[in-house]
């Protein structure tokens, strides 16, 4: 069975609806907009593995728009395995404020996390000379 959610609540709807039963979005506009805007809502989706897959591809389509998206998850988001995949998009990614965040991310709380960064952050170094 597939469960299908609202992109802008993220609650359960039916695969019918039109408008969101719960927040009143309507659910064609998602249909219309642009493949990167539905990335960086997807952000936010409720299941860790999209969450994680959306990342992934926000990291290899080098998506500059996604990077205050990434740094307001990286104050918030609590689940080392999504922080762990922020480091691996923001070592894919070409920009700046990416090699920013990833320095952040160097000092971060969790071991694991800013060990990770810490290396990610070296080999983009050692790769860029």
């Amino acid at each position: 069975m597939i469960t299908y959610f609202c992109p802008a609540c993220w609650n359960v709807i039916s695969q019918d609806d039109i408008i969101c039963p719960y927040c009143g979005y309507d659910l064609r506009d998602f249909q219309q907009m642009p493949y990167e805007r539905k990335l960086l809502m997807g952000l936010n989706h409720p299941v860790t593995e999209m969450k994680l897959n959306v990342l992934h591809v926000i990291g290899m389509k080098n998506l500059k728009e996604a990077i205050p998206y990434i740094e307001n998850m990286i104050n918030k988001e609590t689940n080392p395995v999504v922080l762990m995949q922020i480091v691996d998009t923001l070592a894919m990614m070409s920009h700046p404020e990416a090699l920013e965040l990833l320095h952040k991310l160097t000092m971060h709380r969790y071991p694991t996390v800013s060990s990770k960064a810490k290396q990610a952050l070296k080999k983009l170094l050692k790769l860029r000379g």
